[in-house]
């Protein structure tokens, strides 16, 4: 019989204070070391070319870097710290280098506007009304073929929550999943 390696205790798409996340990095990497982690990897929202309240603008994104690398530096003997990005499909391409990339899609442009599936229920079911005619399975549509342009203007390591477009469809409030 052969016997497999623990299970590596890690966790890669984590946010921060930084963007929407409710703990500064340091408070992570405490947190992750009090958990017996081996592995933190902090990864920030990408900007999307103009200000939100729930992604990194460019003097963030770059002070984000710096406080990664205090960390990494800081905790080296406890805990592997990495500092990854949180790549949005429809998001310029940011400045510096990233450990690692998280391919990510959370919002379909349609007419120039962004209609995001994961801001509320209620901006999803304005935004479907106003640009899909009301038709979720038209947004779902576009939806899907905009996240599978992730890879096309930029390599991922991994792609997250592919299914978000399903975040506020509980009890098949505005599709049937099936």
């Amino acid at each position: 019989m052969t016997t497999l390696p623990a299970p590596l205790r890690s966790n890669l798409h984590a946010h921060s204070t930084f963007d929407d996340g409710s703990l500064t990095p340091q408070e992570m990497v405490r947190a992750a070391i009090k958990a017996r982690f081996d592995v933190i990897g902090i990864s920030g929202h990408v900007y999307m070319g103009h200000p939100t309240e729930w992604c990194m603008t460019p003097v963030g994104t770059l002070q984000f870097m710096e406080e990664m690398a205090r960390l990494k530096d800081r905790y080296a003997d406890c805990i592997a710290v990495y500092c990854g990005i949180e790549q949005d499909v429809l998001a310029p391409l940011p400045e510096g280098t990233f450990d690692y990339i998280i391919g990510a899609c959370h919002a379909v442009e349609k007419e120039g506007a962004l209609v995001y599936a994961d801001a509320s229920a209620e901006g999803l079911k304005e935004g479907v009304t106003r640009f899909f005619g009301g038709d979720y399975y038209a947004f779902v549509r576009a939806y899907y073929e905009s996240v599978a342009t992730i890879g096309r203007t930029f390599t991922p390591d991994f792609v997250a929550h592919f299914d978000l477009v399903t975040k506020y469809n509980g009890e098949g409030l505005f599709f049937d999943e099936e």
